[in-house]
This record gives C-alpha cells, structure tokens and sequence, in this order.
C-alpha cells in the first residue's frame, strides 16, 4: 500500500491508460491484492488503517477499466454491508 501514491500518479493521464493494460499492471495489482489477503483478511474491513488508500486505488483502477480492480471493489462493498460474511 506504500506504493499507492506513486502508482496513483502514474495512472492519471490518458497516455498511461495502455500499459495498465498491455502490461497487464492493473491486473497484477488486483492479483497482489487477493494473494495477500488470506495473510490480512483485515484488508476489506471498513476500519483498515490503509481503507483511504485501498479504495482511491481501486477506484482508479476501476475508472480505467481494470475488471479484476471491480471485482475486487464489490468484496469491499459486501463487507461494508455484511461484516460477519466470509469472503
């Protein structure tokens, strides 16, 4: 999460949209996401230390059309709504 700020400045601008795709790093970062969240199950929860910077880069990720990147979104939304549920 460290890296947020820096790769939330590479992705604005309509220049960069293509190598989140051609090389594939918007996909990469929703795969990091999910690899790592069995060790921080606490990564979707609404009071995560880092919930800013997770859902302004999902968002982005989002917004350039990123589907693993929504995927990802709508368990963050599912947990708002039900904290108990197992994702």
């Amino acid at each position: 999460m460290q890296a947020a700020p820096t790769l939330s400045l590479i992705v604005s601008g309509d220049p960069t949209r293509a190598i989140w795709h051609e090389l594939a790093i918007g996909p990469k970062v929703a795969e990091w996401f999910e690899a790592v969240s069995p060790e921080d199950p606490a990564l979707y929860h609404r009071d995560h230390a880092e919930r800013g910077r997770i859902d302004t880069m999902l968002g982005r990720l989002v917004s350039l059309g990123v589907s693993e990147a929504h995927e990802l979104e709508l368990k963050v939304q599912a947990e708002r709504a039900d904290p108990t549920q197992t994702l």
